[in-house]
């Protein structure tokens, strides 16, 4: 988010009183990993990016060879994946990590012995630029690994393709499923969740399918069929979402498919592909089998939720920090662009923290945000639950989760209750919903937020000294500093900023500089870094020093303009 503090200075003829203009623009956290790469253009110190759908995608990214021969890894923002975990031989081992490496999921076929691995061969498939790692374990068994497009339907993530050179004797495949802080939640057929649609449509023209909920023809509900039978999971402490295991899918030599079915055995770290035997008995060789280990945070299903109703997100939200302030929510919905909706956040007692403005929905399934209207502090160690509520019913997307229970209460769109009064269902979902929050850094004057830099003469320059102007970094995180500055007038008469550091007529020009250092930053019209790397709780000291125009047009009035610093997590 961004404020702004302005403290007024005035300066008489060829007096020139700068403005100091403080503004911040925080790194910003969530509170759920669902909003991560969200778009909400528009809103400053947000990144935008926008989510594609490319179901089944055979294509992939390129891979960095780390170490030649054994280790390659791709670096997307907070996500990582890695292929091979040894220097000196390549083990066709695949791990997908966030957050720092604080949430781990690594995969590999199990098997009672290993031979001794054929060394990879990269091959790129021209002209998509697919890069896939290979590896055989013995004459009948393969594996290609490669990486998911981010614009795909799972979000970015690994193909885990099991290549079957000729009919297996046993129908089930092993895999070694490690993981560290992560929670695995199966999403079962909507049939399984009758009662629920039941209650929220009513039974008469109802029919439920293990994909789709529809009523008198009308679709009000729809699990994709690679989610059904699928885990999404789950960031155990944070309850973030870290992304999704598709259910796998068979392809033989012509062509023909078959979904297979999975379980995970978490006490164990197994993984058991489970593959129909009549499509075995009758499939043309090699055949594929492709788990798939996407990097999905959006909600995989969707249902049409009632307006007039407050529906809390499922479990709360657990946030660690310090000094932060809830600023924007987020929530993944198709409500068409007509509709409306508002968010609140509410403590682990069901009470009532702070409420949003209106948001406004999309057609097409994608992210909508709106903004807190006032003040909501955060507790460091405290779990939070995200609500919402809609003018008109629409389709909101969530995840089936064991632990989750959808609960609602019905209440007039608009305003919130001060506590709430829930209704629970039997079923067990988290919706897809996200709140973020600011990290703010401090920023103050030693002296004042303005200088005056009194009379200077044509070609002249004053100075402020390089510790004149403070920076104190109280966020937690690590900040780059950048600044920015405008043209000065006094109302009639305006010099120029001349963002090249060489003054002309009626052009002045500024430069900024650190303690210990120079004035050696030519300050512009736009946002350029002043310096990096302030680590939380210290103190950056700085300076400017003015540049007056060659000629100038002389002026009975105060040349005023304004400075602006922005501060942003690094």
């Amino acid at each position: 988010m961004e404020t702004t503090k302005k403290t007024e200075g005035r300066a008489r003829y060829v007096v020139l009183g700068l403005l100091l203009a403080i503004a911040l623009i925080a790194g910003v956290c969530t509170i759920g990993f669902w909003d991560t790469g969200q778009d909400v253009t528009g809103i400053p110190g947000y990144l935008s990016v926008d989510v594609g759908v490319n179901p089944r995608s055979e294509l992939a990214v390129p891979i960095m060879e780390d170490t030649p021969g054994t280790h390659y890894q791709y670096i997307e923002g907070d996500a990582q994946i890695d292929i091979g975990n040894s220097p000196s031989q390549f083990n066709p081992i695949g791990t997908l990590s966030k957050w720092d490496g604080t949430a781990v999921l690594s995969v590999s076929l199990a098997h009672s012995a290993i031979p001794e691995p054929v060394p990879p061969n990269p091959v790129s498939l021209a002209p998509r630029g697919t890069q896939v790692v290979s590896a055989a374990y013995d004459s009948n068994t393969g594996i290609n690994m490669y990486l998911l497009p981010e614009d795909s339907d799972t979000g970015g993530g690994l193909e885990y393709e099991i290549v079957l050179d000729r009919q297996p004797t046993n129908s089930t495949i092993v895999l070694n499923l490690a993981s560290d802080n992560l929670s695995f939640a199966y999403q079962p057929p909507m049939t399984e969740d009758y009662d629920t649609f039941v209650n929220m449509y009513g039974s008469e023209g109802l029919t439920v399918t293990d994909t789709t909920v529809t009523k008198n023809g009308e679709v009000l509900a729809y699990r994709p069929e690679n989610v059904v039978g699928s885990y999404a999971l789950f960031n155990t402490t944070t309850r973030e979402k870290f992304g999704q295991i598709y259910r796998p899918q068979l392809v033989d030599a012509d062509g023909n498919r078959a979904w297979a079915s999975q379980t995970i055995d978490e006490g164990t770290g197994k993984m058991y592909l489970n593959m129909p035997q009549d499509f075995l008995d009758n499939a043309a060789y090699p055949i594929i089998v492709d788990p798939t280990f996407g990097h999905r945070v959006q909600g995989t299903t969707w249902a049409t939720v009632p307006a007039n109703q407050i529906t809390l997100s499922g479990l709360p939200y657990y946030y660690s920090g310090t000094n932060d302030v809830c600023s924007i929510f987020w929530i993944y919905q198709n409500l068409g662009g007509t509709n409306h909706f508002r968010m609140a956040l509410y403590n682990s007692s069901l009470g009532l923290m702070g409420a949003s403005d209106e948001g406004i929905g999309t057609s097409g399934a994608s992210y909508s945000s709106c903004l807190a209207v006032s003040t909501i502090n955060l507790t460091n160690g405290s779990s939070y639950y995200i609500a919402f509520n809609v003018s008109t019913s629409g389709p909101i997307y969530y995840d089936s989760w064991a632990s989750a229970v959808y609960r609602y209460q019905s209440y007039s769109y608009g305003s919130w209750p001060a506590t709430l009064s829930l209704s629970s269902s039997t079923s067990n979902w988290q919706w897809g919903v996200s709140a973020g929050y600011t990290t703010t850094a401090t920023i103050y004057s030693t002296f004042s937020s303005s200088f005056d830099f009194g009379q200077v003469a044509q070609s002249g320059s004053k100075a402020t000294g390089l510790s004149y102007f403070a920076v104190y970094n109280n966020s937690g995180a690590t900040i780059t500093v950048s600044i920015k500055a405008t043209d000065l007038t006094t109302g009639s008469h305006t010099w120029a900023l001349n963002v090249g550091g060489n003054p002309g007529t009626d052009e002045y020009a500024l430069k900024s500089g650190i303690l210990g250092g120079s004035y050696n930053h030519t300050v512009t019209k736009t946002n350029t870094t002043a310096w990096t790397g302030q680590t939380t709780n210290s103190t950056k000291y700085w300076g400017m020093t003015l540049f007056a125009p060659t000629t100038y047009t002389l002026d009975t009035g105060v040349f005023v303009g304004t400075v602006t610093l922005t501060t942003a997590a690094e």
